[in-house]
């Protein structure tokens, strides 16, 4: 699949275009089998307007090359190599994450994770990880909701995971179930 950039077309009127300096860009690179971002004189350039990042399909175990986006907005790093425990930097800008298909398998390391570099997440996915039983990888009904109050509870700010909202109902039980505890077990 070719690398693609792909101009944010939400606003293309005169006055919005006139304030910004430059158009917002997507990059994609899908099935390339990177190990990390690939800076060259285009990419660091274009990293610096980048709202939405897809690396789909790579060999990335950490995200320490995302200090070089500063208005990330959405990562999308689906069918990578990424594990509970990854080299980053704190993006406040990132609210969308996409993680599915990965190697995580200690959620409450990797939750510390998520709640320290991106502390304004808002959308989550984490399907087809150990880490996220549901009935796709041999996860019960019980362990799939207690997957998600613990998330709920573990990220206050999160609105939805796995591509559904998370209920008050969820983040109530998760702080009753997990709130009175001094440690991270799960």
């Amino acid at each position: 699949m070719p690398i693609l950039f792909r101009r944010s077309n939400k606003d293309s009127s005169k006055s919005r275009r006139r304030k910004m300096s430059a158009p917002a860009k997507d990059i994609l690179i899908i099935g390339k089998n990177l190990t990390t971002f690939p800076f060259n004189s285009t990419y660091s350039r274009l990293a610096k307007q980048c709202v939405l990042l897809d690396l789909t399909q790579n060999k990335i175990k950490h995200l320490d090359f995302l200090s070089e986006f500063p208005y990330l907005r959405t990562l999308i790093i689906d069918e990578n190599c990424l594990q509970s425990v990854f080299k980053c930097h704190q993006l406040d800008s990132l609210e969308n994450l996409s993680v599915n298909k990965n190697d995580i398998s200690n959620l409450p390391v990797f939750l510390n994770n998520l709640k320290c570099f991106f502390p304004n997440l808002k959308w989550l996915s984490m399907m087809n990880n150990e880490a996220a039983p549901s009935y796709f990888n041999g996860g019960s009904k019980f362990e799939h909701s207690d997957y998600r109050m613990y998330v709920s509870y573990k990220l206050p700010q999160l609105m939805f995971l796995d591509c559904e909202t998370i209920t008050e109902v969820e983040r109530q039980q998760g702080i009753a179930r997990y709130g009175r505890r001094k440690t991270d077990i799960y």
